[in-house]
């Protein structure tokens, strides 16, 4: 196992941020390999660039430096996993009922002039045959400002993440109606 997978096996377990103090030279040496393969992979974030800058010139990291890289790692080890975990769980399109309340999830046309390609979630409105709430990202929901700031929809906010949160398809939404 590479000084890169080990650190990866690390983060997957839950590690925290890496500190300057705990940077060992396998810690080090994995830094740098996380820093040539993101040059390899054609990355553009101006601070692992400017550390293999700094690599290409000194031939190693300080341990500060070699923190932020394996930061940038952390980070990026951390979105691979949240993106796997929400194409596992994504609802499909439908209208869900859990209790008293109704929910829409519609995931918009890619050529949307609002929202392409996005999913959001919407509940029965008394003008409009659907109000939206927000967008569905994964198991989790970025709510619009004016239902978050509501607080008579506090309970509409936390069943409707209750509804996305993976698996409460079957143990709560009582019905997916048709």
């Amino acid at each position: 196992m590479t000084n890169l997978e080990s650190i990866r096996s690390e983060i997957l377990t839950g590690r925290g941020k890496f500190e300057a103090d705990e940077m060992t030279p396998d810690h080090i040496n994995a830094a740098a390999q996380y820093t040539h393969k993101y040059i390899a992979d054609g990355g553009t974030f101006e601070f692992v660039l400017e550390m293999a800058s700094q690599l290409a010139k000194k031939g190693t990291l300080s341990p500060g430096q070699a923190k932020g890289v394996l930061n940038v790692f952390r980070a990026e080890v951390n979105r691979e996993v949240e993106s796997a975990k929400a194409k596992l769980v994504q609802i499909a399109d439908g209208v869900y009922e859990i209790g008293t309340w109704k929910f829409q999830l519609a995931t918009q046309a890619d050529d949307a002039e609002f929202a392409a390609g996005e999913t959001i979630i919407s509940y029965p409105g008394k003008r409009k045959p659907w109000l939206g709430a927000g967008f569905v990202r994964g198991t989790k929901i970025q709510f619009w400002t004016r239902i978050r700031e509501d607080y008579s929809l506090a309970s509409m906010r936390t069943i409707a993440e209750l509804l996305v949160a993976g698996g409460s398809t079957n143990a709560v939404a009582e019905r997916q109606v048709a």
